[in-house]
Formats: structure tokens, sequence, C-alpha cells
């Protein structure tokens, strides 16, 4: 009797000792398992203020490489829904959103913005259909309203929406014909090339910015043109680099910048206004 009641005592105690140890283990196992989640989060925090602070590095860089003498105070419109924007995934390289044009929905947004904008100096639109729609429905019906298409506002990439079209064509479509103001727009001829003989920025301080040139050259453009209140109406990933952000800009959404000897400075809509008056009243 005595030795069964000390095999049951042993047998007793082994086992608290196993779910001790097995407790133990699952104590470490959890420790482990939060440290490493650990190290992970903070890993994760370490590389995105890595990225936040190249982002920051890049944009004072970027800002700071477009400059104009005289400042110009610039309202940047994304054009309205095209149709290429509601193609599925595999579709919108397809050839036949070539050049595409607004949407139904692209429409009704350039018209309920309309009433919203104030009529500039000057209208400068892409070369691209939906620009040229949205700068028609836009100002079209303003007589005073210079309006000016370049292809130096030409958004950037090589998908097939991007690519322009010969200036006979355009002015030989219906859907452009019918809109207010299309006969009045002043299309530019200009050169998208470098020249050779032109004094331009060392953009090598910026990496992976294959637009930042073409930003460049159509600022050196508008630093020649005397008017100083502009309205761009051009593309999400033209303006985004042009206000240095490099995010997606949303469509008929105003943004208001102004470009001076210190470079692209993003404003509010009251800042810019302010601005606005005070650069009127010393002409």
């Amino acid at each position: 009797t005595a030795d069964v009641c000390i095999t049951q005592t042993t047998d007793k105690m082994n086992t608290q000792k196993k779910k001790r140890n097995s407790d133990s283990d699952k104590e470490r196992k959890m420790k482990k398992s939060l440290e490493k989640e650990s190290r992970s989060k903070q890993s994760e925090r370490k590389r995105n203020k890595t990225r936040t602070d190249k982002r920051i590095r890049r944009d004072q860089t970027f800002r700071s490489t477009i400059l104009s003498k005289k400042e110009k105070l610039l309202v940047c419109i994304r054009h309205g829904h095209s149709l290429a924007q509601g193609a599925k995934r595999g579709e919108r390289y397809s050839s036949q959103y070539i050049d595409a044009a607004l949407s139904e929905k692209g429409i009704r947004q350039a018209k309920d913005l309309a009433d919203k904008v104030e009529t500039p100096e000057l209208v400068v639109c892409s070369a691209l259909t939906r620009a040229i729609q949205t700068a028609c429905y836009l100002f079209g019906a303003r007589n005073d309203c210079k309006i000016v298409s370049t292809r130096l506002a030409c958004e950037l990439g090589r998908i097939p929406e991007n690519k322009t079209r010969p200036l006979k064509e355009l002015k030989k479509d219906r859907r452009l014909l019918k809109l207010k103001g299309f006969e009045r727009i002043s299309f530019l001829q200009n050169s998208t090339k470098n020249s050779s003989n032109s004094k331009s920025t060392n953009h090598k301080t910026i990496r992976g910015l294959s637009g930042l040139r073409t930003v460049a050259r159509f600022c050196k453009w508008l630093e020649n043109r005397e008017e100083r209140f502009i309205t761009l109406v051009g593309h999400s990933s033209f303006i985004g680099t042009l206000i240095g952000t490099f995010s997606r800009v949303e469509n008929c959404s105003p943004i208001f910048i102004k470009i001076g000897p210190k470079g692209v400075e993003i404003l509010s809509e009251k800042t810019f206004e302010s601005q606005k008056n005070l650069l009127q009243s010393n002409k």
C-alpha cells in the first residue's frame, strides 16, 4: 500500500512537472512570438519612416528645380472621368482606348465644376481629347477666355489613352466640333524633345522621375508667357509630378499652386485668392 501511494504521488508530481514545463514552453513560445511581432512592427515603422524621409527629400529637391523668375499662379485641374478609366484592368491597354474621350460621368463632372471656377488670363490644356473636352466644358462658353492646347502638358506614360492624335484628325472629330469654344482653341505645335542649345537642370539628383524633364519644359514654356493667372487642364501623373506629390489626382478637383523663384508651392484656396488679388493690383 505504501509503495502504491509513493508511486501515485510520484506520478502526480511528474504530471504536475510536465504541466509546468508545458506551460513554461507555451509562455516561452508566446514570448518569442510577441518579440518577433514587435521586431517586425519596428522594422516596418523604420521602413515607412525611411520611405517618408526619401519622399520628403525628393519632393523638396523637385520643388527647388522648377523655378520661375516671374511668379505664376496656377489652378491645376485634372480632366473628367474618361472611358479608359472605366475600362476593366486588362482592357485598358487595348487600342480602342487610344486618346480616350470623356465618359458620361466625366462630362457631368466637368459641367458641375464649370460654375465654380474663375475665368483666368489663360487656359492651358493638353493635346489629348479628354483634356480638350474638359477645357471646353469649363471655359468654352466664355468668349473672353483664351484657350491654348499644347503637347507639353500631355499625360506621362505610354499607355494607349496617352497617345496623341494628329491635329488634322482632332479638327475633324465630331465630338470636339460640337463643343462650345473648340474653334477658339490655339493648338501649339511645341516640340516635346529637349533642345540641345537650352540649359537644363541637372535632373540626375532625382532618380526614377521619367516625366520630370517634360514638366520642366512645360514650366519653362509657361515662364515665357506674359499671363500670370493660369488654369491648367491636364492629367493625374503630370499634375502630381508638377506639384511634387507624385500621387494620384482626383478628376475635376482644383489644386492651387504658385511657381516662383523659390520653386513650386501648394496653396489653400483662400491664400491663392489673396495672392491673385495682390498680383492683379500690382499690374
